[in-house]
């Protein structure tokens, strides 16, 4: 169980956070996963899944930026700045680059 409390936030920081929240919830890209199942062998049924994977990837990782910039305390045991599997490289949101 978390002792910290959230911080507050102002109604334009949850506003970005529904903002991710809808557009991943607008891609459904369970039916490409569908797709996919169904007609393996059409090549337009893997692009679009790659397509709504890539996109989801990009929200999941703005939500996760939006979590580490602003509950930054609550979070940071569970979370970290992404790192490449392939490389060293380490991305920080650019508020968290910003703390001494």
């Amino acid at each position: 169980m978390c002792s910290i409390a959230p911080e507050s936030m102002s109604d334009e920081v949850l506003r970005d956070l529904r903002g991710w929240n809808r557009l991943l919830a607008e891609l459904s890209w369970h039916e490409s996963i569908y797709w996919v199942l169904r007609a393996p062998q059409n090549p337009m049924s893997y692009r679009d899944l790659a397509y709504k994977a890539h996109l989801s990837v990009y929200f999941l990782f703005q939500i996760h930026d939006w979590l580490l910039i602003h509950q930054h305390e609550l979070v940071k045991d569970i979370l970290t700045p992404f790192h490449c599997p392939k490389c060293t490289y380490r991305i920080h949101p650019p508020e968290m680059l910003a703390e001494p």
